[in-house]
């Protein structure tokens, strides 16, 4: 990566009082390097999920199926995609193929002869669009399912943790979740933790207009990824408890967290905000505190970033009379 990651920790105030437990928020910043315009990219697995339950009829099934057929002919022939719709039932629309003129021309039918059928077997789709994108994937490959649906999950796996905990698993095998909420009445709460768990993006589509749009976005995204398994590490001693804002995945306890991030890719800037609630230190000097930033890049080599910030103990009034950051 010829242009370099700039990665700093900072805090709301530098000092921390040395006679009671003190309240500070950390910020986390990073700002990946803009895109290198290379002609080659990493080759794409997609799979493309389809609610074409009853409540998709009409307008909204006609702007996913115009959506999906507009991401399959932004593919390139070192791509691979597979595309699945889900009712109560789940259909294999097309099985995970190189996206080849033939077969992107043939792939674009079938997605346009999609009709709506019942309930939402949510779980169903999903977890059958993964099992088409692994049946192809390779160690080089971006591999995402991207999900598309207006409703509430009525079949299959419904509740929200376990759904969490495959995505968790799924992005851990390198397989991200991505989701798209169409109109009003599906479940956002579990959209947006199949999306934070499954280390993809979570999007709210109150107009099916915006549905194509969207769609590129995503896609352009994923073809200039940088850093994949992207997760930053917390650390400031004689914390009692640190926890990220966000609804971030996040593991760990007392002074130190881990936070799960999606991928991250060209000229993104990402701000992480975490609280800490440092104990007091009556013969304390100062606490050297420390964010880390591990990933692997396109190329699977593993990448490290250290940022450094320092807190100094001080007096009750000391502590208030700091300056804000």
């Amino acid at each position: 990566m010829e242009q370099k990651i700039r990665f700093e920790l900072s805090s709301d105030k530098n000092i921390v009082s040395k006679t009671s437990l003190t309240e500070r928020a950390f910020r986390v910043n990073i700002c990946m390097p803009d895109s290198t315009k290379q002609a080659k990219r990493s080759p794409l697995n997609i799979a493309l999920i389809i609610d074409r339950s009853g409540s998709m009829s009409g307008e909204k099934l006609a702007y996913a199926r115009n959506a999906a057929a507009h991401v399959v002919s932004l593919l390139q022939g070192q791509d691979h995609v597979s595309v699945i719709t889900f009712d109560n039932n789940v259909q294999i629309v097309s099985p995970s193929m190189q996206a080849t003129p033939v077969n992107k021309s043939m792939i674009t039918q079938e997605i346009m002869a999609i009709r709506e059928g019942g309930s939402t077997n949510l779980s169903g789709g999903w977890l059958s669009g993964c099992q088409l994108i692994a049946s192809t994937q390779t160690e080089k490959q971006l591999c995402r399912a991207i999900l598309l649906t207006d409703g509430q999950a009525n079949a299959g796996i419904t509740d929200i943790t376990e759904l969490s905990r495959h995505a968790t698993e799924l992005a851990s095998r390198g397989i991200s979740t991505s989701t798209f909420g169409i109109g009003l009445g599906f479940n956002e709460h579990l959209l947006e933790e199949m999306s934070t768990h499954g280390r993809g993006n979570f999007h709210y589509i109150a107009d099916p207009s915006q549905i194509p749009a969207l769609f590129a976005k995503e896609l352009g995204e994923l073809s200039e990824v940088l850093l994949r398994q992207a997760e930053v590490e917390i650390t400031v001693p004689n914390a009692e408890r640190i926890y990220a804002l966000g609804g971030y995945e996040q593991l760990g306890q007392g002074d130190k967290i881990t936070i799960r991030l999606a991928d991250l890719y060209a000229s993104q800037v990402l701000d992480i905000f975490a609280i800490g609630h440092v104990s007091p230190q009556a013969d304390g000097s100062s606490l050297g505190c420390s964010a880390v930033l591990r990933a692997m890049d396109t190329e699977q080599a593993k990448v490290e970033l250290r940022s450094d910030s320092i807190l100094t103990y001080g007096t009750a009034k000391e502590e208030v009379d700091a300056p804000y950051n």
